[in-house]
């Protein structure tokens, strides 16, 4: 009998699809523009995750010939630890111009950082926005650390991006970088630093840049917002894209991708944990999740299975622990005709054998320690405790074979009886004493012979089934009667 207790621990809590050419699945969480900071905490048992980050794209000018730029797309494996947060920003795309003289804001940045430390990790960057003039397109987030020029010469990896005051107005502001937020001007803001708010107009009417630190249009189109922001455009030349940055392993960086939001992919390897108790009788035998099995268990085992594709298609850790409820005891003891198990907990099923302890019958009713036989066989009994059974060996009982028409020692007189016997001996030599039992195998009555003829008194005795026998001067049983008393 087992008692079993399951207890399941789900890494992850997405959708599960199985990673080609692995037997252990993937979980992947897609993270969409929302316009605010989102996090994610690392599932247990997991220590590497796919990142890949896509920039946002640039806002179009009023041309149809000066779209926006597209995000970077940028991808690396990052070494985490179970339980940390990650924090997530998925860039907007710059808003467009729609009328005469208006430029596109720049995409904002798609960011994954390690919270404790405000660390980066991947970050892509967003387009630059499309100035107002007929094919001045934005420029593509860049595959580098360094942002594109806009309508300026880029800064230096990690800091926002640049845009003039001067040189006849109407330049679009830089994007922001990780390091410092993109410059601004007297037309346009540049966009927040480290993924923050994209820059705001200063005219209403003019693109405004995406969230993820993409700049501001006025006629010329914002900056990309990443890790190096993406300089402002001009009348003559669109908004740069921002610059990315990788530390991942396995990486694919490229530019120029994506043509919408941005947004954050998360996948890593889904493995189901599970632990299962189970509690087996002494001795048993216990087959593993593994297919594995250990024989004669006497003591806990614990044992660690791996199993492939099992739960959703994943792999499953199971850790098995065996405990082993403690032995029987399966000893009897023989008192006379009463059979006691000396187990002393749990319950008891009698049982008689007709064929030498070979196969066994439940003896009805018989379910109490001690079972006192009314018959000659062979009597075992089964105790069980705590779901456990176990089978005594067997004890033979002789008594009622005693067979009134064989030829005896001695007879008795009268028999059935009531308050007194005659023992009549066919000879006194050899025999010293005469001894009465209960059918339980109590000594009841005892008499020492010096004659071929001995009485007996019964007056002392309750009506029942005795047994008389006589003793040789040597202590043996000679001759066994059996005798009623009424």
């Amino acid at each position: 009998m087992k008692r079993k207790i399951y207890k399941f621990i789900l890494a992850g809590s997405f959708a599960f699809a199985i990673k080609s050419g692995s037997a252990q699945c993937t979980t992947a969480q897609t993270f969409n523009y929302t316009g605010a900071l989102q996090t994610f905490v690392v599932p247990a048992g997991v220590t590497t995750i796919t990142a890949e980050c896509y920039g946002a794209k640039g806002g179009n000018g009023n041309q149809p010939s000066s779209t926006g730029g597209n995000g970077a797309y940028i991808k690396g494996d990052i070494s985490v630890t179970p339980g940390e947060t990650l924090n997530i920003i998925s860039g907007g795309a710059g808003v467009s111009g729609v009328t005469s003289l208006e430029g596109g804001g720049g995409g904002g940045g798609s960011f994954v950082i390690r919270a404790t430390g405000n660390v980066p990790l991947i970050i892509a960057g967003g387009g630059g926005g499309g100035s107002y003039q007929a094919s001045t397109p934005g420029t593509g987030g860049s595959s580098t650390t360094t942002g594109n020029a806009g309508g300026y010469v880029p800064t230096l990896p990690g800091q926002g991006g640049f845009s003039d005051n001067g040189g006849g107005g109407g330049t679009g502001g830089g994007g922001g970088g990780w390091n410092a937020n993109g410059s601004s001007n007297t037309w346009a803001n540049g966009g927040t630093m480290q993924g923050g708010a994209g820059g705001i107009p200063n005219f209403g009417y003019i693109g405004a840049g995406g969230f993820g630190g993409g700049g501001s249009a006025f006629h010329g189109g914002g900056g990309g917002g990443g890790y190096s922001g993406g300089g402002g455009g001009i009348y003559t030349i669109g908004g740069g894209g921002a610059g990315s940055y990788n530390t991942g392993t396995n990486q694919t960086n490229s530019a120029d991708v994506n043509s919408g939001n941005g947004y954050v992919v998360l996948t890593y390897a889904s493995v189901y944990n599970m632990t299962v108790s189970e509690t087996i009788c002494f001795g048993s035998d216990y087959t593993f999740p593994d297919g594995s099995t250990q024989t004669g268990i006497t003591s806990q085992v614990v044992q660690t299975s791996t199993l492939t594709a099992v739960v959703g298609g994943c792999d499953s850790i199971i850790e098995t622990t065996v405990d082993v409820f403690p032995s029987i005891d399966n000893g009897v003891s023989l008192a006379g005709l009463t059979i006691t198990a000396d187990a002393t907990s749990g319950t008891y099923q009698w049982l008689l054998s007709s064929d030498n302890c070979v196969s066994f019958t439940a003896i009805g009713g018989e379910t109490n320690q001690s079972f006192t036989a009314t018959a000659d066989g062979d009597y075992a009994v089964i105790i069980s405790d705590n779901g456990c059974s176990d089978t005594s060996v067997c004890t033979n009982i002789t008594y009622f074979g005693l067979n009134e028409n064989d030829a005896h020692s001695f007879s008795l007189f009268p028999n059935p009886a009531d308050d007194a016997v005659t023992v009549y001996l066919s000879q006194a030599s050899g025999v010293n004493r005469v001894e009465v039992l209960s059918i339980t195998g109590s000594l009841v009555a005892s008499v020492n012979i010096s004659s071929a003829q001995v009485n007996i008194g019964l007056e002392n005795l309750n009506p029942g089934v005795y047994f008389v026998r006589i003793k040789s001067e040597d202590g043996k049983i000679s001759d066994t009667q059996k005798l009623i008393i009424r």
